[in-house]
């Protein structure tokens, strides 16, 4: 494993330690048991850090400005991850791949009885990207979705104010 030497503060001493650098973690992060559904920052940070067999002293070192190097490496590849569109990063700490979001979003569209078309992540512009996020993390935090499927293409739908005069 390919590490990385970090100086900081440890228990008021300045000391130096080994981390896995940037990419371990980065391909770690994907490999990550996302079956359940979205893993926390933290406990990402915290199984990472179980799976690399980290010391007391590498989780907890902090720059002097008192960041946690460890947590600030692993948030550092979340973002790098979620730059390409490799993992999913909602705004409330979470993360998921974007296969595993896929996957949910698929199977709900499927219950549905829509067939969902296979599509690169690649080939997703922006704004869709953005609503595919949207919907799938609330599909996985069960908050649901909200639709109007009393209309048909051709109608209008009524908002219950039309009186006839």
């Amino acid at each position: 494993m390919k590490l990385t030497t970090m100086s900081g503060i440890y228990n008021d001493n300045e000391i130096q330690v080994d981390l896995p650098t940037a990419e371990i973690v980065r391909e770690a992060l994907l490999k990550l048991d996302y079956s359940q559904g979205i893993i926390q920052n933290q406990d990402a940070a915290d199984q990472l850090a179980k799976q690399f067999c980290l010391s007391d002293e590498q989780k907890n070192i902090v720059q002097d400005n008192g960041v946690n190097i460890w947590l600030n490496r692993v948030n550092g590849a979340i973002q790098a991850l979620a730059g390409t569109k490799k993992l999913v990063r909602t705004k409330d700490a979470t993360i998921i791949t974007v296969e595993a979001l896929k996957d949910t979003v698929a199977d709900f569209l499927h219950k549905l009885g829509y067939e969902a078309v296979e599509v690169g992540i690649d080939e997703i512009q922006a704004d869709d990207f953005n609503f595919f996020i949207e919907i799938g993390t609330k599909l996985i935090q069960g908050k649901g979705l909200k639709f109007n499927i009393a209309a048909t293409p051709t109608e209008t739908p009524t908002t219950g104010n039309n009186s006839e005069e």
